[in-house]
């Protein structure tokens, strides 16, 4: 199974996503290639050691850090790609301490 493969199936089986919204998801993810396969590593039960570290931030970071937000592994792993494509709204949303709608 490729990592999309796995991606998409996380996506529909676990977060119960439609076609469209997990389709969105998996276009971010397939622009990060690093990050995808990362990803799926640990969904295949790989311990990742040290981890693909954004501007200063690993997945295992961004969880321990801020609990409350990061709720699954695949938030904290969305939150690196923003992280790397758009920096200024992630940077702004860590200050911000990730505000509730």
């Amino acid at each position: 199974m490729s990592d999309i493969d796995i991606l998409r199936k996380y996506l529909g089986n676990d977060l119960k996503l439609g076609e469209y919204a997990a389709d969105k998801c998996c276009e971010r993810f397939r622009r990060n290639p690093d990050i995808l396969s990362e990803f799926c590593a640990l969904m295949n039960g790989e311990e990742i050691c040290k981890g693909i570290e954004i501007r200063g931030y690993t997945a295992r970071d961004l969880i321990q850090y801020f609990p409350s937000v990061f709720l699954s592994s695949y938030s904290a792993y969305s939150f690196l790609i923003m992280l790397r494509e758009d920096v200024n709204s992630a940077y702004d949303l860590i200050k911000k301490g990730f505000p509730k709608k």
